[in-house]
């Protein structure tokens, strides 16, 4: 549900056109790469410095089940060979009905999805690093969601690097943490992909617990969107250490962040949307919702212009009830 405001710059470097852009993007992913101590690790409410010392929060059962999933989301990556045995390989990191969004395509399912995807798509630019930026698990440990960046390289003379962004949810099966749910969130076009019609998505309604409350709580975020304007209705359905993607790749987070991040409503514009799959932790403190929406706004010669786009959204219950914490997607 991410919408990039008007003006937005892109991150610089992203499939930079000169020697000294691409320089900087590269040093710019070195130092990412390098900062794993500023990573965010949820705790109890408030988001820490893994570098910091602050006493966890969690039980121990959940600060060892956070500190897996962390390790294995940064190491996803590594030791995947290139070509279509690099593909099934970063596929196993899916759970077999995991669901996919990778721009320019309807909301996928399945690893055979995944590893068709990737097998393309890696054919133009490969992700050679994952940093996660934040990672969150359930109370039960059985549950979480990551966001961070991919460090992908363009396959080509120039081997040109770019930083784009991704949202994961997660789930354990005894000690193997695997995706359910992903959204890539580039900041440039993405080879382009085409699978077959047999792997798209077949809506249905969600089981019991937190994933049904957060299939109610998206459907009642969408109504106020259209009942008080997109940025007021992401404000107030944010955590407060919610994290909204924007243009050029910047992460806003917080709720004055969110509105700026939408600024001054645009006459004639909306952003309507609904729920077609969700996932909840045991525990039921956390959940992700995958859904559909439709961009509205002004062309280039101001005729309305629809496009459809598709979401991922992280929740987590608070006194309050769902509040969402991490939130992005793509076209469809």
């Amino acid at each position: 549900m991410t919408i990039a405001r008007p003006g937005a710059r892109p991150l610089a470097g992203a499939f930079a056109s000169t020697p000294a852009a691409a320089r900087r993007t590269a040093l710019l992913a070195v130092t990412l790469v390098l900062s794993a101590c500023s990573v965010q690790v949820h705790r109890g409410g408030a988001a820490a410095s893994t570098g910091a010392a602050i006493p966890a929060l969690e039980p121990k059962g959940q600060r060892d089940a956070q500190h897996a999933l962390f390790l294995a989301d940064l190491h996803r990556g590594d030791s995947v060979p290139a070509g279509d045995a690099g593909a099934a390989a970063a596929a196993r990191w899916f759970a077999d009905d995991a669901v996919y969004l990778y721009p320019g395509l309807p909301v996928l399912q399945g690893r055979e999805a995944v590893r068709a995807v990737l097998a393309q798509a890696g054919a133009g630019a490969r992700v050679i690093r994952f940093q996660p930026l934040r990672v969150e698990v359930s109370r039960g440990g059985d549950f979480g969601y990551s966001v961070g960046y991919a460090l992908r390289v363009a396959r080509d003379s120039a081997a040109r690097v770019r930083l784009d962004r991704y949202q994961a949810a997660w789930a354990r099966t005894g000690d193997a943490w695997r995706i359910v749910a992903y959204s890539e969130l580039p900041v440039g076009p993405l080879p382009a992909v085409t699978v077959a019609d047999s792997l798209r998505y077949r809506a249905a309604q969600p089981a019991e617990g937190a994933a049904a409350d957060a299939w109610a709580a998206d459907r009642a975020f969408a109504a106020d969107g259209a009942a008080i304007g997109t940025g007021a209705a992401f404000a107030k359905w944010a955590a407060a250490d919610a994290m909204l993607g924007g243009g050029g790749g910047e992460l806003n987070v917080g709720h004055p962040a969110i509105l700026r991040a939408f600024g001054d409503p645009v006459p004639g514009a909306s952003l309507v949307w609904g729920p077609v799959f969700a996932r909840g932790a045991a525990s039921g403190d956390l959940a992700v919702t995958v859904g559909e929406a439709v961009s509205t706004g002004p062309g280039p010669d101001g005729k309305p212009v629809a496009r459809p786009t598709k979401y991922l959204t992280v929740w987590r219950r608070t006194p309050a009830g769902m509040r969402w914490v991490t939130d992005g997607g793509n076209p469809r």
